[in-house]
């Protein structure tokens, strides 16, 4: 085990993050991607109330900020989808 994998999960049981929150704050965008595609809670906060895209945004992980945004968008089209019906 690394020394970095332990420092994540120390870090995400302080915060009461998520798995989702955890790699976007670490820019893993194909962990991002794997977890949103497997239905992660997009909108789920940590203690401090902060969303994993938020966490993307404020470290500057602009390829998670964008997988996250890309998830949002297609998750507004099916819920207007489903309105309309």
């Amino acid at each position: 085990m690394s020394e970095d994998w332990l420092e994540s999960v120390k870090l995400m049981l302080k915060w009461l993050q998520s798995a989702l929150h955890a790699a976007a704050v670490d820019n893993k965008l194909l962990l991002v991607k794997l977890l949103l595609d497997h239905g992660a809670d997009i909108d789920a906060v940590d203690a401090a109330g902060h969303r994993p895209i938020d966490l993307a945004t404020q470290n500057k992980c602009d390829d998670c900020v964008a997988a996250i945004t890309n998830k949002l968008g297609s998750l507004s089209v099916v819920f207007v989808c489903f309105v309309i019906i």
